[in-house]
């Protein structure tokens, strides 16, 4: 996201407020395995095998471009941070985003 915005990233580093990042090197660990989809698909609902086809698209793509067997499931690691903090190791880091030409 930082990627597609980075003034606007820059300026939330900056605003003082308390930021937690959840960096590709983290939600690159998290990956969607068969087993996993399998479990969401198992739910039984809509919404369960809307999110296995996402994930599975997102499989293809993270095969031709990364070469992960596996997507990864980058959101649900930020939402598992605000359920449950304690799960994760925080470093409190400064952080500056250096954009343009």
């Amino acid at each position: 996201n930082i990627l597609v915005d980075p003034e606007a990233a820059q300026i939330v580093f900056q605003s003082n407020l308390k930021v937690v990042m959840v960096p590709l090197e983290v939600t690159h660990t998290a990956l969607a395995t068969k087993s996993v989809m399998q479990r969401v698909l198992d739910l039984n609902s809509p919404f369960a095998k809307m999110s296995v086809d996402l994930l599975s698209f997102f499989k293809d793509t993270y095969k031709r471009v990364f070469d992960f067997d596996s997507p990864p499931v980058h959101d649900p690691c930020a939402v598992a941070y605000v359920i449950n903090p304690d799960i994760f190791t925080v470093k409190h880091l400064r952080v500056d985003v250096i954009y343009g030409e």
